[in-house]
């Protein structure tokens, strides 16, 4: 055999021995037992968490501005889809009030027919004009409408002024004109809600009387008609979801007058009250959930929904009633004595806040914070709710129309201009 072929041994190394089944027996036993008196190995603890890192905390930054931003725009074009005059002229009235104007200002027209503060900024109509101006004195809108009687109604801001027995309505904002309105027959009586959604009773060919709803692009949305009796009051609820309208017949020599609450999805009406021998004077939406009936001698608080009538009721007849927010006021005179009222404010759901004795004629009231402001024909009056003269004013003569802006300043509007009266 060749040298190459034969084994080679391996000086200086141990040869392997390969171990028998009991020598791995005992083997394995011996590593079991090490690793169950082994203690647990512990996990290295940290302040920190390393998972979440700079990309992490970047990232979901990134996620929580991304949701942000989604629900912006959600309730931009919610609000917008809801009320799109609200938000298409929030803008350009923060910019009209900018700035300052001056008292006092002279009255476009020969005669001040209405005069609506809101907020920071009144309309003021004329026989003429339509002007809006801020509490300052600046001019924010100004346009002639050339009505034969023009009415103003507003409503949040939102306004419109038609032309009474005539077949046009101008609808504004408090920076411009946003359009007008042809009707086929004469306006009996108009109303708009914050929503910018208006309602428009009128004469028609066929029936005694019709009512037509525009939304705030002033379109159609909804007609209603009256077959026999004539409708002589409308108001729309501050959402524009419902309308209410008084109907008026007479039979003998006595009127007979009916409410009706209306929605748009149906002709007839969800709820109508008629009210025997008695004349209604006007409606007034007060919020969300509640209406005005103004009658002779009191005043009913309706509620939109479930239709439950509070009533406010006086010996005296109404002369005067304004929406002050959350408050209503209401001067009440006595027939033979206009210098003997009562002036009541009550909350919209026809809550009794005062019961206020005025000696004194009222061309005009307006209440702020606890405070009701009576203007006559020279004097500025300030009471509060228990009948006391807080401060008195002789601002001239001619005074027709009065707004507060604070405790010790008022406007009071003419038939020639509007001044700034400051109360002692």
């Amino acid at each position: 055999m060749p040298d190459y072929k034969k084994r080679r041994r391996r000086r200086g190394i141990a040869p392997k021995v390969k171990p028998n089944a009991a020598t791995k027996r005992a083997q394995k036993i011996e590593v079991e037992e090490e690793i169950s008196t082994r203690e647990p190995r512990k996990r290295p603890s940290f302040k920190f968490n390393i998972l979440k890192g700079n990309k992490t905390q970047k990232r979901k930054k990134s996620l929580i501005g991304l949701a942000l931003v989604i629900l912006l725009i959600l309730a931009v074009v919610f609000v917008n889809i809801s009320y799109p005059a609200t938000l298409s002229s929030s803008y350009n009235n923060i910019v009209a009030l900018l700035g300052n104007g001056s008292y006092p200002i002279a009255v476009k027209g020969s005669q001040t027919l209405n005069f609506i503060p809101y907020k920071n900024y009144y309309y003021a109509l004329t026989d003429t004009n339509v002007c809006v101006y801020s509490n300052s004195g600046k001019e924010m809108f100004s346009a002639f409408h050339g009505f034969t009687k023009p009415v103003l109604a507003t409503s949040s801001g939102n306004a419109i002024v038609y032309d009474q027995g005539g077949k046009q309505l101008m609808v504004i904002s408090p920076t411009k004109l946003k359009g007008t309105v042809n009707t086929e027959n004469e306006i009996i009586a108009a109303a708009i809600s914050d929503s910018g959604k208006f309602a428009v009773a009128t004469y028609s060919d066929k029936y005694s009387a019709a009512v037509i709803v525009y939304n705030s692009r002033n379109r159609v949305i909804y007609e209603w008609y009256s077959a026999e009796d004539y409708i002589n009051n409308i108001t729309i609820s501050r959402n524009g979801k419902k309308i209410a309208v008084t109907t008026l017949n007479s039979k003998s020599g006595i009127f007979n007058s009916k409410l009706n609450i209306i929605n748009f999805k149906s002709a007839t009406p969800e709820c109508s009250k008629t009210y025997e021998n008695c004349l209604i004077y006007g409606l007034d939406c007060g919020n969300d959930s509640t209406f005005s009936v103004i009658k002779e001698n009191s005043i009913e608080c309706l509620k939109w929904f479930n239709h439950n009538s509070p009533e406010i009721k006086n010996d005296y007849s109404i002369t005067h009633f304004k929406d002050c927010g959350s408050k209503k006021i209401a001067v009440f005179t006595r027939e033979n004595d206009s210098a003997d009222n009562h002036i009541i404010i009550f909350s919209s759901r026809g809550k009794v806040k005062a019961d206020i004795k005025y000696k004194g004629t009222v061309s005009d009231v307006a209440l702020k914070g606890h405070s009701v402001y009576c203007i006559n024909d020279t004097n500025v009056t300030a009471v509060d709710f228990d009948s006391n003269i807080l401060k008195n004013c002789n601002y001239g003569f001619g005074g027709v129309r009065l707004s507060v802006i604070s405790a010790d300043t008022v406007l009071v509007a003419s038939d020639t201009e509007i001044s700034k009266v400051k109360l002692k």
